[in-house]
C-alpha cells in the first residue's frame, strides 16, 4: 500500500511538472532567475568588461567550469528556467569576459552540459 502511494505521489509530481512545463532534467542546479530576463543587447554589453560587472547584476552564477576550448579561461553560467547563458572570461588577473553564449536550457541540459567534464575531475 506504501509503494502504491509513493508511486502516485511521484506521478501527481510529474503530471503538475507537464502541465505547468517545469522542466526536470537539471534538478538540482541552483536557478538564476535573472538568466531568464536577460537580453542578447544587455548580454554582449558585458563582454571586455571585468567578471564583478555581471555578478553585481546577475548574482552569483549557477555553476562555474573550466571552459572547454581555451584552458585560460572558465565559464560564469547562469541557468535561468528557460534560457542558460555562458560567459566566457580569462583566468588572469582582471577576469575579463571575452563572450558569451545563450542557448535554450532544454538544449544547453541535452547538448552543452554533458560536455563539461565533472567539476574536480
Amino acid at each position: 500500500m506504501r509503494a502504491r502511494l509513493k508511486l502516485m505521489a511521484i506521478g501527481m509530481v510529474l503530471m503538475i511538472g507537464v502541465i505547468f512545463g517545469t522542466p526536470f532534467l537539471a534538478y538540482g542546479f541552483h536557478i538564476n532567475p535573472q538568466a531568464d530576463t536577460l537580453s542578447d543587447t544587455e548580454a554582449k554589453a558585458y563582454v571586455g568588461g571585468s567578471i564583478g560587472g555581471v555578478t553585481g547584476a546577475l548574482e552569483s552564477p549557477s555553476m562555474v567550469r573550466d571552459n572547454l576550448s581555451d584552458t585560460s579561461k572558465i565559464d560564469y553560467i547562469y541557468i535561468g528556467n528557460n534560457q542558460v547563458y555562458t560567459f566566457e572570461v580569462l583566468k588572469a588577473e582582471g577576469k575579463e569576459v571575452t563572450g558569451y553564449q545563450k542557448h535554450s536550457r532544454s538544449t544547453w541540459e541535452s547538448g552543452v552540459y554533458p560536455s563539461y567534464p565533472p567539476k574536480n575531475a
